[in-house]
């Protein structure tokens, strides 16, 4: 497959991840959009650890997308932020924008780049 058609397939999966997002966010889909956010999975495992009960009613599904968002991060590494986060997208396109924007790109100096990439 070349090149170009590998990108607008990943910029196609990533619209519609991102559009999946959005549609439960704005209370569209059959259950609140809560539900499906892996990130309460922390406070839920938070909850369990620390009185020993989940913290609400959705604590294991959101459990449950947290562990499959972590394994699928682990095992995919940079493939899930280029192909299914949403995120990655958004980023993407930023990075493209701001090429357009500046003929120059302001550059980051090395030692700042490496102390930032610690970060992530």
């Amino acid at each position: 497959m070349s090149k170009m058609k590998t990108r607008y397939l990943r910029y196609a999966m990533l619209t519609i991840v991102l559009g999946l997002v959005l549609y439960l966010s704005l209370g569209f889909g059959s259950r609140s959009f809560e539900a499906y956010c892996p990130f309460g999975g922390v406070e839920s495992l938070w909850g369990l650890f620390t009185t020993g009960e989940f913290s609400c009613a959705l604590g294991p599904l959101n459990l449950s997308f947290l562990l499959a968002l972590l394994v699928l991060a682990l095992v995919c590494k940079k493939a899930f932020c280029g192909w299914a986060c949403p995120i990655g997208l958004l980023g993407e396109l930023a990075a493209r924008l701001g090429g357009w924007a500046w003929k120059k790109r302001p550059r980051v100096p090395p030692r700042l780049n490496h102390t930032l990439k610690l970060l992530r």
